[in-house]
């Protein structure tokens, strides 16, 4: 699921970083571990907005994944 957030070329990421203003880095490299860590930074704004937008993307994912 982080690989489609970061996307393409950290396509996803950075405009994710571009509308909010806000730092964001993913620590964990692929396969290293089953869960990531996503630290944000800069003002409660910015960081808000990031989260957000996050949090769009990992609920829409879910939305779409088949029952199992």
């Amino acid at each position: 699921m982080v690989g489609g957030l970061i996307g393409r070329c950290g396509s996803n990421i950075s405009r994710i970083r571009n509308e909010s203003g806000a730092m964001i880095k993913v620590y964990g490299g692929k396969g290293e571990q089953k869960h990531r860590q996503i630290q944000f930074g800069g003002s409660a704004e910015q960081v808000a907005l990031a989260k957000k937008r996050v949090d769009e993307y990992i609920y829409d994912q879910l939305i779409q994944q088949p029952d199992t």
